[in-house]
């Protein structure tokens, strides 16, 4: 009996070890990658070939490579300008799971989707207040209507019908706020 116990006592620092590696090796990636999209995302040239328009160019312009040119392509796409708050994103996620490293607790699941709602909301409210009040530039793929991209196409053309100018804008804005609140924790 007393061979058991010693052995679960010798097993548990190895687990605690492991979670903490993981959490650390999990952030050393999400700063990986957050480097790689902020490279793929300011070296983005429309001309370069892209999930949103078909072309063939000899040279890339895209510092991280015709994988880049894609990735970008389709955040600016989708998202606009807000597309490249991606980097922040997963910078700051890298960072959570890098202070978390020594907390003993399990996964919540609960804690995981208010953030991913906050996310959402975050990404909803800034493509549709960008839809509104910016206007495209040659930064975003030609074939954008609107600054924030389909999402923001989607949501600013719905709500300012509905809602009008200013009932649009607080309602994005509200959601902008409410959703950066719950994603990053921040009161």
């Amino acid at each position: 009996m007393a061979q058991a116990s010693r052995k679960r006592l010798l097993a548990e620092p190895l687990g605690n070890q492991l979670s903490r590696n993981i959490k650390e090796v999990s952030m050393i990636a999400m700063l990986a990658v957050a480097v790689y999209l902020m490279i793929a995302l300011y070296s983005y040239h429309p001309d370069d070939p892209g999930w949103s328009h078909a072309s063939s160019v000899d040279t890339i312009s895209n510092r991280a490579g015709e994988a880049g040119a894609w990735i970008a392509d389709i955040l600016l796409y989708l998202f606009g300008y807000p597309g490249y708050l991606f980097p922040l994103v997963f910078a700051y996620t890298g960072w959570r799971l890098f202070q978390s490293r020594l907390e003993q607790t399990p996964i919540n699941y609960l804690r995981y989707s208010i953030r991913t709602t906050g996310l959402l909301l975050l990404f909803i409210g800034g493509c549709g207040l960008a839809r509104m009040y910016f206007s495209v530039g040659m930064t975003l793929p030609y074939e954008v209507q609107g600054a924030g991209g389909i999402l923001g196409d989607a949501i600013g053309v719905a709500f300012k019908p509905v809602l009008g100018v200013t009932g649009a804008t607080l309602m994005l804005l509200t959601m902008l706020v409410a959703g950066f609140t719950l994603f990053t924790g921040f009161s």
